[in-house]
């Protein structure tokens, strides 16, 4: 009997269900491996492809470089769909039209809103925005700046608890699509104003149906029970409670949020429901 009569030859569908897994699996941790995939066959980098470039996170990266770099990337315009800004620029994000999830800094989301107030098709809609740092900030945006048409599409919004939610507080009512919302409560902007925040959250979204709050850079001891002992007493079901200690190591609340948004949506539905 040949050798050739011993030998295993796998159907095209379950190679390609292996060099995808492996394509997820190692997509953050080894780039350069899981683009070396795409050279085994067309097949299999088409079905690389989408996972290579998925996720786009400009790290540290100058602010005229992006504009040039990704302008003449067809793939990140077709397979992008999150986008991590950090400090990058974001006049570049409307040649990236896909994204779905972005997450920017205050100050560059109402910038890339405001000088592109005339020409709204240039202006990125994602459904989940992610801003990193609070609106209290040492620049603001111009008074004719719009928070709400800004945030219109957006159904889900991360960001820092802050001492000065007004931007935010005024505007709910009128923000009709938004629905999750996640507070990430900082330990220098704790005090007794989340309780506030959060029951005006929940009278004042017309469609709200979820509020998570999550202490993740704490070090402080019994920190978690206190914060969940107050949201117990709003008594309302939409508010639910991250004590995932794993995230205490990521110092930062853009590299928490940087994180989060790499499974897009699911960091809304962590967390428990605490009602007394």
């Amino acid at each position: 009997m040949s050798l050739a009569s011993h030998q295993t030859v796998f159907p095209v569908e379950i190679i390609l269900i292996i060099v995808s897994y492996a394509a997820h699996s190692y997509v953050l941790s080894d780039r350069p491996w899981v683009a070396s995939l795409c050279l085994l066959c067309h097949t299999a980098r088409r079905t690389v492809i989408p996972v290579l470039y998925r996720v786009l996170d400009l790290g540290g990266t100058p602010i005229s470089r992006p504009i040039e770099t990704y302008s003449k990337g067809p793939l990140f315009a077709q397979h992008t769909r999150v986008l991590v800004a950090r400090q990058a620029n974001l006049g570049f994000a409307p040649l990236i039209p896909n994204i779905k999830v972005l997450v920017c800094s205050y100050e560059h989301f109402w910038a890339v809103h405001y000088y592109n107030r005339h020409r709204p098709e240039q202006v990125p809609r994602p459904k989940a925005v992610f801003l990193t740092t609070d609106f209290d900030t040492p620049q603001y945006p111009p008074p004719e700046f719009d928070f709400a048409r800004a945030l219109r599409g957006v159904t889900h919004l991360a960001l820092p608890l802050s001492h000065d939610m007004d931007v935010l507080m005024e505007h709910l009512p009128s923000l009709h699509g938004l629905s999750h919302v996640l507070l990430e409560v900082l330990p220098q902007k704790w005090d007794d104003r989340l309780e506030g925040i959060v029951r005006e959250l929940l009278e004042r979204l017309p469609n709200l149906e979820r509020v998570l709050c999550r202490i993740a850079t704490w070090e402080v001891e019994n920190a978690q029970i206190e914060v969940q002992a107050r949201l117990s007493a709003l008594g309302d079901e939409r508010v639910a409670f991250d004590d995932d200690s794993s995230t205490s190591a990521l110092t930062t609340v853009e590299d928490l949020f940087a994180r989060d948004a790499l499974d897009e949506l699911a960091i809304w539905n962590s967390g428990r429901i605490v009602v007394d």
